[in-house]
């Protein structure tokens, strides 16, 4: 079995697939953004693009992928991503262990 880059609890996969339904795409790309309390931010957008030979796939169900872009994967390495429902939000959370600090709101790492 190959191991991934990035792993999802399924509570993530299933919110994943979910945001992709009324989209007119399969595909979601995880990327890394400059900005942010602690310098960069995780980005999750639906693409219209097929990924390229760079991009680092990862099959969600059947028919839907999590793309990581190849100018991010170096910050991505050993990153788990988890789903949570809460009674004041619900949100994406990330825990990667390469990242030396996280902002308070735990979207922002450096």
């Amino acid at each position: 079995m190959k191991k991934h880059i990035v792993t999802l609890s399924s509570a993530a996969k299933n919110r994943l697939c979910e945001i992709l339904k009324p989209t007119q795409t399969n595909y979601i790309r995880l990327s890394v953004k400059s900005g942010g309390c602690n310098g960069f931010n995780y980005d999750l957008q639906p693409i219209n693009a097929t990924p390229n030979k760079h991009d680092e796939v990862i099959h969600l169900d059947d028919k839907n992928s999590l793309l990581l872009c190849s100018k991010s994967i170096m910050y991505l390495f050993g990153l788990h991503i988890d789903y949570k429902h809460g009674i004041l939000s619900n949100e994406f959370v990330f825990m990667n262990p390469n990242a030396s600090n996280h902002c308070g709101c735990g979207k922002s790492f450096c």
